[in-house]
């Protein structure tokens, strides 16, 4: 029964997390730039309830690289009680009925930090829009601004994967310093 319950919780997390993230970058449509650090007033949106208190909620734009058309958003929920992250992409713009490889990667864009935790790959449906969701499990923490989230097409001739769409990881709610308690 616990386990269902901390499932719902989940789901309902990520329910909150997108609605958030939708006003967020309604808000404050310059916080959205991969490049632009976010501002402590643009993380008042969620609050937690009782039965969710050690959550942490980060979401990622990704923007086309190398020339794709590919755009997309990725939401995070990092919950401290279980040691475990759950990663939910949704992208467009990728080639229909494809499979592409996610990765969290340490670092920045900017930086092309290495790999830390490979996801669960996208597979896109016949209109080019894919859905992934991942569930990490050991993971101590979630840092605001130090980690990406990136869409590859698979090897190029190099032996690296090239990224179609990439974004910093910014945390939404609780910022740095902030409990993690119930509101």
């Amino acid at each position: 029964m616990n386990q269902v319950r901390r499932r719902l919780v989940t789901l309902c997390a990520f329910m909150l997390a997108g609605t958030a993230s939708i006003l967020f970058s309604c808000t404050n449509a310059e916080a959205a730039a991969p490049h632009m650090p976010l501002n402590r007033q643009d993380h008042r949106m969620l609050s937690l309830d009782q039965q969710s208190p050690h959550l942490i909620f980060a979401v990622a734009h990704l923007q086309p690289e190398h020339h794709s058309n590919v755009h997309g958003k990725a939401e995070l929920i990092w919950d401290e009680a279980t040691q475990s992250l759950s990663v939910r992409v949704d992208a467009t713009g990728l080639q229909p009925q494809h499979n592409y490889p996610l990765r969290l990667h340490n670092f920045t864009v900017a930086d092309h930090g290495p790999t830390l935790y490979a996801l669960t790959s996208l597979y896109t449906d016949k209109n080019g829009s894919g859905h992934s969701l991942t569930i990490l499990h050991n993971v101590t923490y979630i840092p605001d601004g130090h980690w990406f989230v990136a869409i590859h097409a698979g090897l190029n001739f190099d032996t690296e994967l090239e990224t179609l769409a990439a974004g910093n990881i910014h945390v939404l709610h609780p910022l740095l310093g902030e409990h993690l308690e119930a509101r």
